[in-house]
């Protein structure tokens, strides 16, 4: 297992990088005189992201903050990996955007320059907005996780805090699937637009870059999906002293894994349950559950 020092110091390391980029990407859009509206309108997608990359940065760095296991849980592979994907689309962005102005000065906008924004290029400026919001999204969902966490650890009221915890759980889940939902419209109307065009050359090109965008933007959903998954595991295992993983049942089979029916009171139980597999057409209640009609579920 590595190091979680070493882990956080090398997230660390990869979000200063990533904020750097911003920096060049916002710069380069300010320096353009009279930048068409949609490239001048970017600047507030990437200054959003600083400011989550930032909050991140300093939670990593804070040594009165969050504790080492913590720090690791947000310097995990899925954070690190949306961190690289910013880092990355902000990169790439900066280069077509250098391309696309390249008849242009610092001290004024070629007019072909002005006139080549066509709606492929819009395609590209769209993608990027959807691969920074889901980056963001990422970041937000595991630090704020992470966040909350702390502030539970550090209570003594136990009833209140399984109440915060089982209300936190919900809306996790909530806000997991509506940036789900989001993301999905977005990239799916992005790859409509990339099979779109003329025949140039040109136009061949920006569509197939647009395409391979558009296989960034799904990567970086599954990251998303992963660390919502996690958060919402962490925080069910803290309300509930339960681990959840890999659990299927089909075939018409029935299964109740966790603790089923404590009469209505959350106790504090450490189980870990993994790989529950029954076939398709089954049924299955899992982790802790009050109430339940044993006869009605085995029937």
């Amino acid at each position: 297992m590595a190091d979680p020092l070493s882990v956080t110091a090398r997230v660390v390391g990869i979000t200063a990088a990533t904020l750097h980029a911003i920096h060049i990407l916002i710069q380069d859009i300010d320096n353009i005189k009279d930048a068409p509206e949609a490239i001048s309108n970017i600047t507030g997608d990437p200054s959003t992201v600083k400011g989550i990359l930032d909050s991140l940065h300093d939670a990593l760095n804070d040594a009165e903050g969050l504790s080492a296991p913590l720090k690791a849980q947000i310097g995990g592979i899925n954070i690190e990996n949306a961190v690289r994907s910013c880092q990355r689309a902000c990169t790439d962005f900066q280069a077509s955007l250098k391309h696309w102005m390249r008849h242009s000065t610092d001290d004024k906008t070629d007019w072909r320059d002005r006139l080549t924004v066509g709606h492929i290029r819009l395609g590209k400026i769209k993608a990027l907005t959807q691969q920074l919001a889901t980056c963001k999204a990422t970041i937000s969902m595991g630090l704020d996780t992470a966040n909350f966490l702390n502030t539970c650890r550090q209570s003594r009221d136990t009833e209140a805090i399984i109440k915060l915890l089982q209300g936190h759980e919900t809306e996790v889940n909530s806000q997991g699937a509506l940036v789900v939902r989001q993301a999905d419209e977005d990239i799916n109307a992005l790859e409509r637009l990339s099979i779109s065009g003329d025949n140039s050359s040109e136009d061949a090109q920006e569509r197939a870059e647009l395409l391979e965008e558009v296989k960034q933007g799904r990567e970086l959903l599954e990251i998303y999906k992963k660390t919502w998954a996690d958060a919402t595991f962490d925080v069910h295992y803290e309300r509930t002293g339960v681990r959840l993983k890999n659990i299927k049942v089909g075939n018409n089979g029935r299964a109740m894994v966790g603790f089923i029916n404590s009469d209505g009171v959350e106790k504090r139980v450490d189980m870990d349950i993994q790989d529950v597999v029954a076939d398709h057409g089954g049924r299955l209640i899992a982790g802790v559950a009050n109430n339940i009609s044993t006869d009605k579920f085995w029937d």
